[in-house]
């Protein structure tokens, strides 16, 4: 009997429309979708009207965080693909996570990956790392990539390529390929995980 796809999650984590990291989640997508037994939904979170504070949401932004929470349920894993605002996350990806505090992530391994305009991209990665686990019970994998100069990096046409861009793929690659095997192992005892989140569903 054949295995079901390890299905991943991938949020474009900038708000701002037509941005580098949903370009970014793009490439990562197809990378995605290339390896074997794997497959993807990607979620922008500038096209997501989340709402600020959920006990005042209007019925759109309910829509919006159902849909959140409907794909983070289906993920056995996800890709964030997070942009440095100012050294920061920013606010409105950190807000998605906030509300994914029901299990929906619980026990789930994440890849982090930074975008940068410039040679910068540790700072973002670091603040997930520190502030996002807790509440949310997601499972950051220890490998993480920084995507720098990221307007050069992933040309379009496969002929402008440069040697360190054939190595960026094959990093992505290999990174993907470690969620995949994070995701696959954890699924048969997250269930048994879960179980602690009714008696500290905030920790403890």
């Amino acid at each position: 009997m054949q295995s079901p796809d390890t299905r991943l999650l991938i949020l474009a984590g900038s708000p701002r429309p037509a941005s580098e990291s949903l370009r970014i989640a793009q490439v990562m997508q197809r990378f995605v979708d290339e390896q074997p037994g794997a497959m993807s939904q990607l979620l922008d979170i500038a096209q997501l009207d989340l709402p600020k504070w959920e006990d005042d949401a209007a019925e759109h932004e309910t829509q919006a965080l159902g849909a959140l929470r409907e794909a983070a349920e289906w993920a056995d894993a996800l890709v964030i693909v997070v942009p440095e605002w100012g050294g920061m996350a920013p606010p409105a990806l950190k807000a998605a996570l906030l509300a994914l505090t029901n299990g929906e992530v619980a026990h789930k391994p994440v890849l982090l990956i930074a975008v940068s305009a410039g040679i910068g991209g540790s700072y973002p990665i670091a603040e997930l790392r520190a502030s996002c686990t807790k509440n949310a019970h997601l499972v950051f994998i220890p490998d993480h990539l920084i995507v720098r100069n990221v307007e050069q990096q992933f040309p379009a046409f496969p002929g402008d390529k440069t040697a360190d861009h054939q190595r960026l793929e094959l990093r992505v690659k290999t990174s993907l390929g470690q969620l995949i095997t994070y995701a696959r192992a954890l699924a048969p005892v997250r269930p048994t995980l879960a179980r602690a989140l009714k008696a500290y569903p905030y920790g403890h």
